[in-house]
């Protein structure tokens, strides 16, 4: 159990929380990052520090707070996101996005200067927001997602554009129409949340950069990839899906699927070339280009998930087996589940070319509230703090731990799981009774450790301190107590631990020599080789430890080193296959270059029997086409050209006449003398014309084979 520090529990105190009351439900008001905690109240960002108000705590400095001054914020604040840098604040509702600046020197007066932008004006106006997100692989922390309820999913790069999005995603336009197996009437379908697949590991696959987006139906969009331009993708993740697309390409027979499968390579390649130069870019492809209109779509496979209600979020961890999907619902359920496929690349799909869609099995069902009107549950989750995800209602938090995560990591568990087995561990942390519960944000720096805060509407902050419960009892609704953590204990007597066992010996008649003050050293004596004596056992313990982290490595290293022989044999093979293909082209284009060379040295010799029918034919057509180039066209193309040239001499040289010496009919005779020279012109200009059309018609008649 875990225990709050009192710092946690006078967290009330701080001046920063003075005046926060709010009486409306919102999505989330609260941010941290590095000690760093924002805000949100109405229109108004406050920051203050969280390490400072530790120090302030045991009298070390003044608690402060700042008011960050953005004079694009004129609607109330319904969301807050921070980025993985610390540097740049999402600020949004349904209808404005800002994103603010925040600078690093903090100056000594209360405001908190920032550059503002507003995001994409003109592509909220008609949708709602739903959701933003930090894309985590953005090479510059600067790209923000946004998906509106229209189904359209915005990447916006505002390190550079704030008006114009990077990329869009499609996600529910271009659904087949036939038949019913996608649930609802696809015409009122409606997004209502979307996440990015968590990364973990280098062997997690594509889901770490798929985007999955609920539907207010129940059913699951799928897309990948989707990376930013300017990424900076784990380098170690791109070689392991290097090598398993090269694996997979190799057994695979069917040419649709080959060719997904090269393009897959080919963008891969390029970002590991990328990356090798550290400057990792995506590389636009000209030829085909990412099929944004046909994403994936997961069915669940009970259609009893649609009775729950909307969707209120959806979050994706990444396991050695499959992706692991938690849903909430409007109506207080929470759905464990996992996908049967995992997700991958699609570059260029056709309607008929879609399959039936993976299937999303449910594993377990939690009602964790209940009501009559529907229920906003929010999703949050923090790699610190693994195999728990954080459920905010609208005036609840909960934690809860999926074991289902530990099981799918170990073959061995994921074969002991059945549709009885209960996997999910529940705590409600707090319960804000008739206040709403307007922000949640996880903390899992070093310096705070592990733990949670939570805002309420009438600016009541609780920061409290989280672990994992595979040992501990669920906690019944009974025992929640007001704006106040359930889990807080008071702090362990650690004088009450003993660090190593005491020795103790039967009494004895001490002999002369044994005083009070020799007793005295030899128990100080004593104590202090104990000391010692337990320091070289805990060296002992970190020599073994470290000796056997060598050991592991150096079997990894086998490994790796067995995989690369693998892989250098499988590209060996591929080369020389490519080679073989290369090859072959050459020989087919080497015999058509000595049939044209053979065409060419026989053109004007009709005798020779090699030619066929059709080439004698183009032959005659040339022949014909030269003979009046050469008596025609040229003789009345060079005749304008002399002309022009006396023309432009006598406009050059003479003078024109004074106008009261030419009369009416001379006048009449030079424009009729002129017209007739350039109607001349016009018809030679014409000839030529034609004479290129039939040159062209003869060039498409050679034949190359």
């Amino acid at each position: 159990m875990g225990y709050i520090e009192p710092w946690m529990d006078t967290i009330q105190e701080h001046p920063a929380l003075h005046g926060l009351s709010h009486n409306k439900y919102k999505r989330n008001l609260i941010q941290e990052k590095d000690g760093e905690v924002f805000i949100a109240c109405k229109k108004e960002i406050r920051v203050f520090n969280l390490l400072q108000w530790k120090r302030t705590f045991i009298g070390d400095t003044k608690a402060s707070f700042k008011v960050l001054v953005n004079d694009r914020v004129d609607f109330e604040i319904n969301e807050l996101l921070i980025n993985e840098q610390g540097r740049l604040l999402a600020i949004a509702d349904r209808n404005h996005l800002v994103v603010s600046v925040i600078p690093l020197a903090r100056p000594e007066n209360q405001q908190l200067v920032c550059e503002n932008f507003e995001i994409g004006s003109t592509y909220f106006s008609s949708s709602d927001i739903v959701k933003i997100m930090w894309h985590p692989f953005s090479a510059t922390y600067s790209h923000l997602l946004v998906l509106v309820s229209s189904g359209i999913l915005y990447m916006f790069d505002v390190s550079k554009d704030t008006h114009d999005p990077e990329q869009t995603f499609q996600l529910i336009e271009h659904f087949p129409r036939k038949g019913t197996m996608f649930g609802a009437n696809l015409d009122e379908f409606e997004t209502t949340a979307f996440t990015i697949g968590e990364y973990t590991n280098p062997n997690c696959g594509w889901t770490c950069i798929t985007v999955y987006a609920m539907l207010k139906s129940g059913d699951i969009v799928s897309v990948s990839p989707v990376v930013p331009n300017n990424s900076n993708l784990p380098v170690e993740w791109l070689k392991a899906t290097f090598d398993k697309v090269l694996l997979e390409w190799e057994n695979e027979s069917n040419v649709k699927q080959e060719i997904q499968y090269y393009w897959t390579h080919r963008w891969l390649n390029d970002l590991l070339e990328a990356a090798r130069d550290g400057k990792p870019q995506v590389r636009p492809l000209q030829e085909m280009e990412l099929a944004r209109s046909a994403p994936w779509l997961i069915k669940p496979n009970s259609e009893f998930l649609t009775s729950f209600g909307g969707c209120s979020d959806i979050l994706v961890l990444s396991t050695d087996l499959c992706p692991l999907v938690v849903l909430t619902y409007d109506s207080g359920e929470l759905i464990t589940g996992i996908v049967t496929e995992l997700p991958k690349p699609i570059w260029k799909i056709e309607e008929n070319q879609l399959e039936l869609p993976p299937m999303l099995f449910v594993h377990e069902s939690i009602s964790l509230f209940k009501s009559q009107e529907p229920i906003p549950m929010i999703l949050h989750h923090n790699p610190a703090i693994p195999d728990s995800v954080f459920v905010k209602s609208n005036r609840q938090v909960c934690q809860i731990q999926i074991q289902l995560k530990k099981y799918l990591n170990d073959p061995e568990k994921a074969n002991q799981i059945n549709s009885k087995s209960a996997l999910c561990k529940i705590r409600r942390l707090v319960d804000t009774q008739k206040d709403y519960a307007n922000g949640l944000c996880l903390i899992g720096s070093l310096a705070l450790g592990p733990s949670f805060s939570c805002l309420s509407s009438k600016g009541s902050l609780i920061i409290d301190t989280v672990y994992n419960m595979y040992d501990e009892p669920e906690v019944s609704k009974s025992d929640l107590k007001v704006l106040t953590s359930v889990i807080k204990q008071k702090k362990p007597n650690i004088d009450d631990i003993p660090i190593a066992t005491k020795l103790t010996t039967k009494s004895a008649p001490y002999p002369e020599f044994v005083t009070e003050k020799t007793v005295k050293d030899y128990t100080n004596g004593a104590e202090k080789t104990r000391e010692n004596i337990q320091k070289l056992f805990d060296a002992y313990g970190d020599l073994r430890e470290w000796a056997y982290s060598l050991e592991q490595e150096g079997k990894n290293h086998d490994t790796i080193i067995q995989t690369s022989k693998e892989t250098l044999k499988r590209i060996s093979a591929s080369i020389e296959c490519y080679r073989t293909k290369q090859k072959a082209i050459s020989q087919k284009f080497e015999k058509q270059h000595q049939r044209m060379s053979t065409i060419i040295e026989i053109l004007f010799d009709l005798t020779q029997l090699e030619l066929s029918s059709a080439e004698i034919s183009w032959i005659n057509n040339l022949q014909h086409l030269w003979q009046t180039y050469s008596q025609v066209y040229l003789p009345k193309y060079k005749q304008y050209q002399a002309r022009t040239d006396e023309l432009k001499l006598e406009l050059n040289i003479l003078q024109p006449p004074p106008p009261e010496i030419l009369g009416e009919k001379q006048i009449r005779d030079v424009k009729a003398n002129l017209s007739l020279e350039y109607q001349e012109l016009v018809e030679l200009d014409e000839l030529m014309k034609k004479l290129s059309m039939d040159v062209k018609v003869v060039e498409t008649k050679i034949p190359l084979q």
